[in-house]
């Protein structure tokens, strides 16, 4: 080996991690790397999925890791670089197999540290793929909570429209009950008024009949009176002229007498044949007076008979007009409990008829009520459960953002750590590259 290649001319070699830009953060924080050349050793921590609901405080892809790992790379190429310049100040017997077996160590160091990558890649590009996955998912379950959400509204409004047309026809209803309750109280103030009437009808025929059979009675008491003047009258005037004619008789008589007296001694056979014509006249007169009062008697007999079968026949027109009367009056009383039975009939089923409607009415109210109420209870269940989906679909909302952002930082992180792979494989092919022209010129020099 020649002398020209000293230690002092090997460390003054170019780094090959010269093109890469530390931040200025990492200077004070930098310390070599504890494990031996040609060990893997990771970079940084393992990976692990975070749960999107549950911030952490720094991502695998943060600016500490990034640093971690650029300072773990800047420790790798020092300790090449401090084994290298050991391996020259020890002494230049190495042999040129010997660098390369340190350059093929450095190169599967190398080649472990990018397969890392390649597997953190493949790692963060399946977790990208199950966080795009996850996303489908949340978004088709929020679609299925939208879904099942409008299902329910159309239900609500549907059971809405049915509470509102039941009700409508709750009170139709209802107003057609009222309708048959005013018609039923109209019929039953009209069966009352017809009631009224008839029972005036009623009494004002039997006070007219009472009227008439008063009248007629009255007819004949006053006929009966009057026949009985009549026969009075007769018998007093027929007594009135058997007085007169009697004294008129006793007149004449007393004038004859008288008028005898004084022709008595002229006429003494006058006398005689005058008292004999005045007893056959006298008996003439009485025959004639019996034969009058006989006749008188008859005819009065007569009058009599034929009062006694007026009377007879006024009783018996009065039993007949009592026994028509009778029959009407039950004829009408039993038409009237006719009436009356129909018309309880009538008011009985009416009643049970309201009875019926207003007893369905209550059920229905009832039935209507609980519907009201159930609705409510479960319009309450379901806008709580709204609600509820609500607040969850705003938390998984905030949890998709904060995920999405965290997504976002991870690409960002991901961009920034590919750019610096990229930078850190240029820097080792740069190194490599280096690392062959130096050994070959040292092979060369040798």
């Amino acid at each position: 080996m020649s002398e020209e290649t000293r230690p002092d001319q090997k460390s003054q070699a170019p780094s090959p991690f010269a093109g890469v830009k530390r931040p200025a953060s990492d200077s004070a924080d930098s310390r070599p790397l504890n494990s031996a050349p040609g060990i893997e050793r990771r970079a940084d921590a393992p990976h692990s999925f975070t749960e999107p609901g549950v911030p952490e405080e720094g991502s695998f892809f943060s600016d500490q890791k990034q640093r971690a790992l650029e300072e773990n790379l800047s420790h790798a190429g020092q300790a090449a670089e401090i084994q290298t310049q050991g391996a020259a100040e020890a002494g230049a017997s190495l042999t040129g197999a010997e660098l390369l077996s340190q350059a093929g160590e450095i190169a599967n160091y190398l080649k472990s540290q990018f397969a890392e990558i390649s597997r953190r890649e493949q790692t963060l590009t399946s977790q990208l793929n199950e966080i795009d996955n996850e996303r489908r998912k949340i978004r088709m379950w929020v679609g299925q909570i939208e879904e099942q959400y409008d299902e329910r509204e159309a239900s609500v409004r549907d059971k809405e429209t049915e509470l509102i047309r039941k009700a409508v026809e709750c009170e139709k209803l209802a107003k057609t009950v009222q309708r048959e309750q005013e018609k039923v109280f109209e019929a039953q103030d009209s069966l009352e008024q017809e009631r009224a009437e008839m029972r005036d009808h009623i009494l004002r025929e039997f006070a007219e009949q009472r009227e008439t059979l008063e009248r007629q009675k009255l007819d004949l008491i006053n006929e009966q009176k009057r026949i009985r003047e009549q026969v009075l009258e007769s018998l007093s005037e027929q007594r009135n002229e058997l007085e007169q004619a009697r004294a008129e008789w006793q007149g004449v008589k007393q004038t004859e007498l008288n008028h005898l007296k004084r022709e008595r001694e002229v006429h003494e056979e006058a006398v005689r044949k005058v008292e004999t014509e005045l007893n056959s006249r006298k008996e003439k007169f009485e025959l004639e007076l019996k034969t009058r009062q006989s006749d008188w008697d008859s005819k009065r007999q007569a009058e009599l008979e034929a009062l006694e079968s007026r009377k007879r026949d006024f009783v018996i027109s009065s039993e007949e007009i009592e026994h028509q009367l009778k029959i009407q009056r039950e004829d009408l009383q039993r038409e009237y409990s006719a009436r009356e039975e129909e018309f309880d009939q009538k008011r009985t089923l009416i009643e049970n008829r309201i009875k019926f409607q207003e007893n369905h009415l209550l059920r229905l109210r009832k039935q209507i009520e609980k519907e009201q109420h159930d609705f409510q209870r479960q319009q309450q269940i379901q806008q709580q459960q709204h609600e509820q989906n609500e607040r969850i679909h705003i938390l998984r909302m905030k949890q998709l953002d904060r995920f999405r952002d965290l997504l976002q930082q991870r690409e960002q992180s991901l961009t920034k750590e590919r750019a610096l792979h990229a930078e850190l494989r240029r820097s080792v092919e740069r190194y490599e590259q280096n690392q062959k022209q130096r050994m070959s010129g040292e092979y060369e020099v040798w």
